[in-house]
């Protein structure tokens, strides 16, 4: 018994043991299977360079970024990363047409499961915005996912890619797997605009907080049960160091209430003038809403410096007459001394010679002189100019105006004053 029992286990030991060779052969197989094969020499150039492109890319050195990621592209044409950063480096150097271009290969070659994929589409339609075109839409292939729209006030429009999918508070919208415009507005309040990536099956909560608009000006609204109109007004302020101010509207004197701000009767646009005394006029076309109050900072030259103006470009004007007519009389002079060299009139030649010299410095005095008579002239214009500044003349456009254009902000410059400020 005993040794048909030592048999049967050394049979099992034998088993076991050729069991256990054959797993680790084959263990052994799907590891270097499952290791990922050996960049080439190529490949590896071309994953140097990248990774060399990329501190410059950080610095700002895009050109020579650029350079470093077409070297490397040269060499592996699907290196996906490259074209990203490629995209990055046009988008620093204002390129947005190249960078739409290396974005748009960036996801030829990555597809929906690369790591930027929504991050590039984002940055495609930034650079679309940069070039004056409408964002597009990315849709994915996969089963659609949900998006949570979390807005700060309630009764706001929400439109998804340009259509209207109700007001807030909203349920999760159903929407397609891929890169979508969500726009949210309510009158009173700032337009949000902006791009969220939803992937399949995926839920997204996004958090919009709506900014209330500075330059809404809300309608009066009811008072109890009866609604009270709003008087037909416009209220004006003056802000300016001259005493005695008097606002025109049109040609017709405004009043002023208790506060000591001009009433405007019928809003609309009107030519706004503010006269004081000793003062030029300060004119401009204003267009006022009802109920709107509007703040002017008029600049009103003094009456005086008009006159100075005035005397001392007439002054000037004289003086470059007498400079003119000075440097003309030498002129003649100089004629006739090279009348006298041409005729010889000179007994010997260092008289000869005497006559030219003199003739020259005849010829630099006159043109000297020509010259300040040119500068006193420019000098007249210029005070005429100064002189005629902010008059308003009946009959003539208005003058050059500038001031903050609308309720956007920004400077508005016009030579009829026709500016909405």
């Amino acid at each position: 018994m005993r040794p048909a029992r030592e048999a049967r286990r050394g049979a099992y030991l034998w088993r076991l043991s050729l069991l256990l060779l054959l797993g680790g052969l084959l263990g052994t197989g799907a590891e270097s299977r499952a290791q990922p094969p050996r960049p080439g020499p190529l490949q590896a150039k071309a994953i140097g360079l990248f990774r060399q492109a990329n501190p410059q890319l950080y610095l700002g050195n895009y050109a020579k970024a650029i350079g470093l990621y077409k070297r490397a592209l040269g060499l592996m044409p699907r290196l996906a990363g490259a074209w990203r950063n490629l995209g990055l480096a046009y988008e620093g150097q204002k390129a947005w047409n190249k960078a739409i271009v290396a974005y748009e290969r960036y996801i030829q070659i990555a597809g929906s499961g690369g790591k930027y994929y929504f991050a590039v589409q984002k940055r495609i339609n930034v650079c679309r915005g940069k070039l004056g075109l409408a964002p597009i839409t990315f849709s994915m292939v996969g089963s659609p996912g949900k998006l949570d729209l979390r807005v700060n006030v309630t009764g706001a429009a929400v439109s998804l890619d340009g259509v209207l999918r109700g007001s807030t508070p909203t349920k999760p919208l159903p929407v397609n797997a891929g890169l979508h415009v969500v726009t949210v507005k309510k009158v009173g309040y700032l337009k949000w605009s902006g791009s969220v990536g939803v992937k399949s099956g995926q839920k997204v909560l996004l958090r919009v907080k709506l900014k209330k608009d500075p330059h809404y000006v809300a309608p009066r609204r009811v008072s109890g049960i009866r609604y009270v109109k709003a008087k037909n007004e416009a209220y004006i302020t003056v802000r300016t160091a001259a005493d005695g101010v008097r606002l025109y509207a049109d040609g017709v004197q405004l009043q002023k209430n208790v506060g000591g701000v001009f009433v405007l009767v019928e809003p609309g646009s009107h030519v706004l003038e503010v006269r004081a005394p000793g003062r030029l006029t300060w004119r401009a076309r204003v267009v006022l809403l009802r109920g709107e109050k509007k703040i002017l900072q008029p600049v009103l030259p003094l009456m005086r410096t008009k006159k100075a103006f005035n005397r001392w470009g007439w002054v000037t004007l004289g003086v470059a007459g007498v400079i003119a007519g000075v440097g003309a009389i030498f002129s003649g002079v100089e004629n006739a001394t090279y009348e006298a060299v041409r005729d010889r009139r000179a007994d010997t030649r260092a008289e000869l010679n005497d006559l030219v010299t003199k003739g020259k410095l005849y010829r630099n005095v006159a043109l000297g002189l020509y010259a300040g008579a040119a500068a006193a002239l420019v000098s007249s214009i210029v005070l005429f100019v100064y002189e005629r500044r902010g008059e308003q003349p009946a009959g003539r456009p208005l003058p050059l105006v500038v001031g903050p254009a609308g309720r956007s902000g920004g400077l508005a410059i016009s030579y009829s004053g026709e500016v909405d400020f």
